[in-house]
């Protein structure tokens, strides 16, 4: 289990934002990216939770499984294939 300061270590480098409403709807990371002068910002959702903890977790967790699959592109290996019986 991350601690509070790794959490926040994996927003700040990859320019994450964690928002909440306040309400039933929980916590949501996300990341913004600005169309130009003049227009509004988009806001892309990567993960939510109930706690910050939960959402930044979900995030790290998405975040390392994306990894793990480029590495396995990467080295050209290929998941074993699943074999159903009859």
């Amino acid at each position: 289990m991350p601690t509070d300061a790794e959490r926040w270590r994996f927003l700040a480098d990859h320019g994450l934002t964690l928002h909440t409403d306040g309400g039933d709807y929980g916590y949501m990371v996300h990341w913004c990216r600005t169309s130009g002068p003049g227009q509004p910002p988009k806001f892309f959702p990567v993960s939510n939770g109930k706690t910050a903890d939960e959402a930044i977790d979900a995030a790290m967790a998405r975040y390392e499984k994306k990894q793990r699959r480029l590495q396995r592109m990467d080295d050209g290996s290929r998941p074993a294939e699943t074999v159903i019986a009859e």
